[in-house]
């Protein structure tokens, strides 16, 4: 109708052609529709219906739509916009906003985790499951790393576990606990002999053999503190050559010395030292211990002072930088022994770090390292791991991709339904107002009876006009369509009628749609009056002479129905 075609709507029920004549009524339409089931239409009906049809006022213009659709047509965009940012696949692994939200509601449980994942978009689906692979495998080492902090062999160097380095491993340890021991009761033997306050450090060790194997014991009785001070004030500088002062006390240092002289340097250098050991280990007021008996016991704390440092260094490059506690066993030896204790007792749990550290150097290959030092930091349970870096890749993911997708950063559920609401306005509205439109179009080419030079060559209005006084012999339905079909047409563009009703009011006539053939014998036949409509558009045939551009659609209805 909005193209200005003629309808045949065809239907055996007349519910069917019920529910259209009022749903077109509901769209302001029903004027432009003649209702014809059956063969027993009433005449007088029909014409009183085409009668009120033509004298019928012009439906009001319709407003003019164009901003209404202006409007419609912003609305659609920015919903599909919308729509379009958030299925887009983006970044390498090709998933969509919408699929990442819905992965991060799955994982709305797990722990967070502060790290930042690098390479985020670059990151492609095959890469994600190797670290949720590696991640995976870690859970099979939930004890060692839960209890990190606490594991006897935490922070030694990946390398593969083998019944060599058990051995190699077990004999060190051996080795320094036996040292321990040694060192323990030596520095015991020292302290009760020479009433020296001897500790267990030692670097300490080593200094106070290196001094004692260049001077006596008997230096120790010397103020060091005073010595020090008039060496670094009234002697440094070159005129304490000329001082008698210097020559005495540099005298009297030199007599502790087991060999050889000093320079000034060393001396200075020396009597701080001596400084420091006296208020170490030499209370005040105690007396010098003799330097037969201090000179052995100093030398064999050193000489055990050096094996232990060659052991501490093997164990040493054993373990991670910052992580060995071989600073702490220096200061305090003897503790080494209840250290070594405590491994040897542990030699089988070595076999499961190893494996463990091995599995986290591919774990810190495929780009996790940064996680699980966060995530140990952090304390979240293993377990935890793989739900818990999941969430944070996808956030950062999702971070990205709201830069990406301004709609997607700065979307507000209120302001998006009241879209949908105008949208869904607007398009009810437009409904409405191609309804008028239609309903304004099919009335203006509605013909009136003032307006005869329009259908003047046949006159078809003056016969309808006439049928239209009359109160008896009114001519048949049939003959009516015939005679007058572009004005019934113009009238009700709309026909719905049974198939039986076709039959009975539209008369087919044998007019060819194309040339003329040029012998009889290949003009079509014609055909029968009670003959389908839809057959004779088949067979090239108008439908009738007031249809024939509704051939095809009452044939579409025909087959529908």
């Amino acid at each position: 109708m909005a193209d200005g075609k003629k309808v045949l709507f065809v239907s055996e029920k007349l519910a069917a052609l019920q529910v259209v004549k009022r749903r077109l009524d509901q769209c302001g339409l029903g004027d432009a529709c003649l209702e014809l089931h059956g063969y027993q239409a009433d005449k007088k009906s029909v014409l009183s219906e085409l009668e009120r049809t033509m004298y019928a006022a012009s439906p009001a213009a319709a407003q003019s739509s164009e901003s209404k659709l202006a409007a419609l047509v912003d609305a659609r965009k920015a919903l599909n916009r919308y729509v379009a940012e958030l299925h887009a696949r983006r970044f390498a692994t090709h998933l969509s906003a919408f699929d990442v939200y819905g992965l991060l509601g799955e994982l709305r449980g797990a722990p967070i985790v502060q790290y930042v994942p690098s390479g985020v978009s670059d990151t492609d689906q095959t890469e994600l499951d190797r670290r949720r692979a590696c991640l995976n495998l870690l859970l099979t080492h939930a004890p060692i790393i839960d209890d990190l902090a606490h594991h006897p062999w935490r922070g030694l160097r990946s390398r593969p576990p083998s019944p060599a380095f058990q051995s190699e491993l077990r004999k060190h340890l051996t080795d320094l606990q036996a040292l321990a021991g040694q060192f323990e009761r030596a520095l015991s033997e020292a302290c009760a002999q020479t009433g020296l306050s001897l500790d267990e450090d030692l670097s300490h060790t080593a200094e106070v053999r290196a001094f004692f194997a260049r001077y006596k014991a008997t230096i120790l009785g010397l103020p060091a503190g005073e010595y020090y001070r008039r060496f670094t004030g009234p002697y440094a500088s070159g005129a304490r050559l000329l001082r008698p002062g210097y020559w005495r006390d540099s005298r009297a240092i030199a007599a502790h010395r087991r060999e050889g002289k000093a320079d000034y340097r060393t001396v200075v250098k020396d009597l701080a030292t001596l400084q420091s050991i006296q208020a170490r280990l030499f209370p005040a007021g105690a007396i010098a211990p003799e330097d037969d008996k201090l000179a052995p016991l100093v030398a064999q704390l050193g000489e055990l002072g050096v094996q232990a440092e060659a052991e501490l260094g093997y164990f040493a490059s054993l373990f991670d930088d910052g992580v060995f506690t071989g600073q702490d066993l220096e200061q305090h030896f003897c503790r080494a022994g209840a250290w070594c204790a405590e491994r040897l007792t542990a030699m089988t749990a070595a076999d499961d770090y190893l494996l463990y550290a091995h599995d986290r150097e591919g774990a810190i290959e495929a780009g996790l390292g940064d996680f699980m030092e966060a995530a140990i930091a952090a304390r979240v349970r293993v377990a935890c791991w793989p739900a818990a870096y999941l969430r944070g890749f996808y956030e950062m993911w999702f971070e990205a991709a709201l830069l990406q997708a301004p709609n997607l950063a700065y979307f507000k559920r209120e302001a998006h339904e009241q879209i949908i609401a105008r949208f869904r306005e607007l398009d009810r509205e437009q409904f409405r107002l191609a309804a008028r439109a239609v309903a304004e179009r099919a009335a203006s080419v509605r013909p009136r009876p003032n307006v005869l030079a329009q259908y003047a060559s046949t006159a078809e209005i003056s016969v309808l006009l006439r049928e239209f006084k009359k109160q008896r012999r009114i001519k048949p339905l049939r003959r009516l369509f015939r005679e007058a079909p572009n004005v019934v047409q113009a009238l009700k563009p709309v026909f719905m009628m049974s198939p039986l009703s076709v039959s009975q009011f539209i008369e087919p006539i044998n007019i060819p749609t194309g040339p003329l053939p040029s012998s009889p014998s290949a003009r079509p036949r014609r055909r029968r009056s009670g003959a389908s409509s839809s057959a004779a558009c088949r067979n090239g045939l108008t439908c009738s002479p007031f249809s024939t551009r509704s051939a095809m659609s009452a044939s579409t209805s025909r087959t529908s129905s």
